[in-house]
């Protein structure tokens, strides 16, 4: 049938996958092609030559199913019925997509988790033989199995996958089939029109000519669509009377319409009924079909045999022929009709018990929703949804329910929940309908809580902080004392959210820190007092307050779960410890966060936490530990959608890279930041102009450095933050303006520096301090200076530190041509910058252990310097018993990924395996 060339890109794509090189294949026409044919044709081949134990999944998008959650989904893997070995791990998140019984009152996935989960249950099934995913008709895909395909074919490569989609050209493009094709291992197959060799050889004997006219005749009436050439041949071969031969004038203006008259010129009304009933509900039960068509059940059997005769059913079967002659039969009915049927079988399916979602799918295709039970099917729908981690899916039935009770402060908080992820802006508009409509302070409050969440993802944290604080005062004012444990509660809730809104732009930083010294401190006995302990401690950090009480208020934070309420008990906390250099608690606390979003499949929280923790790491002197999280986190960021606006991976590995020696890849992963009016944030943007500043004075330009460096500055004092290690501009800007000779402007900021290092108090701003002073400071003066810094910083927390102020001495020294003490100190601190992995200071600090006369030492190092941090982190947790697919579970990358960075640990460590390299690493951590 002139197919034989696409058959064989089918199956040269399909062993292709077989050989472990996963991809997609997308096969796109128009209706009527053979797309299904060619499927069929394809996995016949298939099934017959693939490798044991391969698999074949198949299923079909349908118009009925389209805003069924995870419903394509459910029918692919239908047939196996995954037994609980395959569930395991992270695997077991699927359970919420592949559940035939979403009950309204399961608890909501977020929908990584799910599609998360599908994929390793994927990866499992393609272990043991290669797996073929079919689906056909996946315009009508719903949007949640689509999703999932789009998530799976990006991961396809390191899988024997094959992932084939049948698309019908000319219909609306959704955006993720386009990112499917747009992807770089999608193949794409297009079906043109039959040719006319392949038109002639389906022409009956008695209906051809000699001269071929009748052929082309043909070819130019349906275009080539075998479909249409096929019903187009059997309506003219039955018109066709005794040996007369049919004339041309006949062909012409049948092709387009051969599927309307055949479909409904020969069927009597009650047959028409049930094709009807048919077209609408599907391959259902016969009752439900009669009761559809308002005909008895014995009609029904014999309608649906006419039916199978007349090639509008396949034969045994309730499924049309083809999709475009269920159209046919939905169009006859006139306008209007379809929704007729459509509401009576929406109502027939309740009444029956059907699941809501399966209700609400018919109900979709209304005009507009106009009963009451339409609108609760919608929101019982909505809740099966969301169940399964389909929110998009949920929001859509949320919609219609709205439009219906637009005035719903309910439905609009679902909705709101259900669009938070994808359509920030639009949850932002709801919550803020909702709030004004709400009645109830106590409801209010909990709308407020909310809004301040999603105004974060759409930096409109202003806004939510005056509607938070406008509503904690009515709070006080209306619920009085003594307050219940649960209003105390909320109260406390609104109060951390406050906060937590108010820190996260320079505009409203200072008005929360005013806020933080008026109200009294909460004991931390819940997790909203925690989150509220942990996100007053940062603000205290933040403004520069004493940090042994700082470091007392966040101890207390971390009382209970870390992980609880989001995670920013943890996160607020753990920045104030660690700028008071309580590194262990807070390296523990955000252990504990990192873990628990791992299990719970929370991709975000993982790679927040990672990068921050990455930051510590940096503040802790461990370099090789800081570019392991921040190398995974960026890597995470950098699959997933949302990490084209995510800006901390990126500044924390820019962080990493400049002293490791690499400033160059650090400006390149500072200048793909595109997230909008940066400059506006607390955190980011000063530590951004840190990251900048630095890669510039390492790649020789102190002036642009000194730019970003005051630029920190002016910001940080605008916004009252005041802590002198936070951001130490002042002290990168000191020892550059030292290098330039402009030794004046670089005591000015020394000075400022040690005024915010007294008040904050630690051994390692004082030293800091010290440090500033002492390389803009002449002669012996400075010589003592620095020689005070480097003895503070001694055995304290601060390494890195410690190794600058021991470099800076030893040039002091130099200058002063004491060239003995001067090898002293930079032996020290070119030692020390072995350890922690600071490449940039350590070329400085040979180089003038050089001049000074003395022998630097080997310049290699560990062999486990040269692991990339990605590397080092598989190296870590496969040292500590994880196998591969634990270690892809744990960092959300795949199996291969974790392969590869395997093999090239053995590689440059030189070891044979698992037992080795956690020798190897134990070896590393007691240097």
């Amino acid at each position: 049938m002139g197919r034989r060339r696409e058959l064989a890109r089918f199956t040269a794509s399909r062993r292709r996958a077989e050989d472990g090189d996963g991809h997609a294949l997308l096969v796109r026409g128009p209706a009527g092609i053979g797309k299904t044919s060619l499927l069929a044709a394809a996995l016949h081949d298939a099934a017959a030559d693939l490798p044991e134990p391969g698999r074949i999944l198949t299923a079909a998008g349908t118009r009925k199913d389209a805003n069924t959650a995870y419903g394509v989904v459910r029918d692919l893997f239908a047939p196996l019925a995954p037994e609980e070995s395959l569930l395991q791990g992270s695997a077991r998140f699927a359970r919420h997509a592949l559940s035939t019984d979403a009950a309204a009152s399961a608890p909501a996935v977020s929908s990584f988790a799910v599609q998360h989960g599908l994929y390793w249950l994927a990866a499992s099934l393609a272990t043991p033989g290669p797996l073929v995913l079919v689906v056909d008709d996946v315009q009508w895909c719903d949007e949640s199995s689509l999703r999932w395909l789009e998530y799976l074919v990006r991961r396809a490569g390191d899988l024997p996958l094959l992932v084939v989609l049948a698309q019908r050209s000319g219909t609306a493009a959704d955006g993720t089939l386009a990112e499917i094709a747009g992807a770089h291992d999608t193949r794409t197959l297009d079906l043109g029109p039959l040719p006319l060799d392949a038109v002639a050889e389906l022409i009956p004997e008695p209906l051809a000519t000699p001269d071929g006219l009748f052929a082309r005749t043909c070819l130019a009436e349906t275009g080539g669509n075998p479909l249409l050439l096929r019903r187009m041949l059997g309506e003219l071969s039955r018109a066709r009377t005794g040996d007369e031969p049919v004339s041309l004038s006949s062909v012409a203006g049948s092709g387009r319409a051969v599927l309307a008259t055949s479909t409904l010129d020969r069927l009597s009304a009650p047959t028409r009924a049930v094709a009807m009933a048919v077209a609408v509900l599907g391959n259902d039960e016969p009752d439900l079909l009669a009761k559809l068509a308002e005909v008895p059940g014995a009609v029904v059997s014999a309608a649906l045999e006419t039916l199978q005769a007349h090639e509008i059913l396949l034969d045994g079967t309730r499924e049309f022929v083809h999709e475009l002659v269920r159209a046919a039969i939905l169009d006859a009915g006139g306008a209007g009709e379809p929704a007729r049927w459509r509401r009576r079988a929406a109502r027939l399916l309740s009444d029956a018990g059907r699941p809501a979602e399966e209700v609400a799918g018919h109900l979709l295709l209304l005009p507009e929703l106009d009963e009451e039970w339409m609108a609760g099917i919608m929101r019982e729908a909505a809740k099966s949804a969301t169940g399964r981690g389909a929110p998009g899916t949920a929001a859509r039935y949320l919609k219609r329910a709205l439009a219906f009770h637009p005035h719903d402060v309910g439905l609009l908080l679902e909705l709101a929940a259900a669009l938070a992820p994808a359509e920030p802006f639009a949850a932002f508009e709801l919550l803020e309908r909702a709030r004004v409509l709400a009645t109830d302070v106590r409801e209010r409050a909990r709308i407020a809580v909310r809004l301040g969440m999603v105004a974060l993802a759409v930096q409109r944290a202003p806004e939510a902080v005056t509607v938070l604080r406008d509503v904690a005062g009515e709070l006080d004012t209306r619920l009085g004392e003594p307050r219940s444990v649960a209003d105390a509660g909320l109260r406390t809730l609104v109060e951390s959210m406050a906060l937590i809104t108010g820190l996260d732009e320079k505009g409203t930083v200072p008005a929360a820190l005013a806020r933080v010294r008026e109200q009294p401190t909460p004991a931390g006995d819940d997790p909203a007092e925690c989150q509220l302990l942990g996100m007053r401690a940062a603000a205290r950090a933040l403004e520069g307050d004493s940090a042994a009480t700082v470091a007392a208020e966040a101890t207390r934070a971390l009382r209970v779960d870390p992980a609880g309420l989001g995670g920013w008990a943890a996160l607020g906390a753990g920045l104030a410890l660690q700028l008071a250099d309580e590194l262990k608690p807070a390296q523990d606390a955000l252990g504990r966060l990192i873990e628990h979003a791992s299990g719970a499949g929370d991709a975000w929280t993982y790679c927040l936490a990672q990068c921050t923790r990455a930051m510590f790491w940096h503040w802790a002197g461990d370099l090789t530990e800081a570019g392991a999280d921040a190398q995974v986190s960026f890597d995470l960021a950098h699959q997933e959608s949302w990490g084209e606006t995510t800006t901390m991976p990126r500044i924390a590995l820019a962080t990493v890279l400049v002293p490791r020696g690499d400033a160059a890849r650090a400006e390149e992963l500072l200048d793909g930041i595109t997230r909008p009016r940066l400059d506006r944030f607390a955190l980011e943007y000063h530590w951004y102009l840190m990251a900048r500043a630095q890669a510039r004075a390492a790649l020789g330009d102190s002036d642009g450095a000194l730019r970003h460096l005051r630029t920190c500055g002016e910001s940080l004092a605008g916004a009252g933050m005041a802590n002198p290690v936070f951001a130490p501009w002042w002290l990168e800007g000191a020892c550059l303006l030292a290098d330039l000779g402009r030794l004046s402007e670089g005591r000015e900021l020394a000075e400022h520096g040690q005024s915010l290092a007294a008040r904050w108090g630690t051994p390692r701003a004082v030293g800091m301090g010290l440090l500033a002073a002492g390389v803009t400071t002449d002669g012996d003066r400075g010589v003592e200076l620095l020689t005070e810094a480097a003895r503070i910083f001694e055995g304290g927390p601060g390494p890195r530190e410690h190794q600058r102020a021991e470099y800076s001495l030893g040039r002091a020294l130099l200058a002063r041509d004491d060239r003995r003490g001067a090898r002293e100190h930079l032996r020290r601190a070119a030692d020390g910058c072995t350890r922690t992995g600071d490449r940039h200071l350590l070329d400085a600090a040979r180089a003038a252990l050089l001049a000074a006369g003395g022998r630097p030492g080997p310049q290699g190092g560990s062999a486990l310097d040269t692991l990339t941090g990605s590397e080092r982190r598989v190296a870590e947790l496969a040292a500590g018993g994880d196998g591969n697919r634990a270690i892809a579970e744990a960092l959300f990358v795949t199996v291969r990924t974790v392969e590869m960075h395997l093999t090239s640990v053995y590689k440059k460590l030189n070891v044979g395996g698992r037992a080795d390299l956690a020798a190897e690493l134990n070896r590393r951590d007691a240097r």
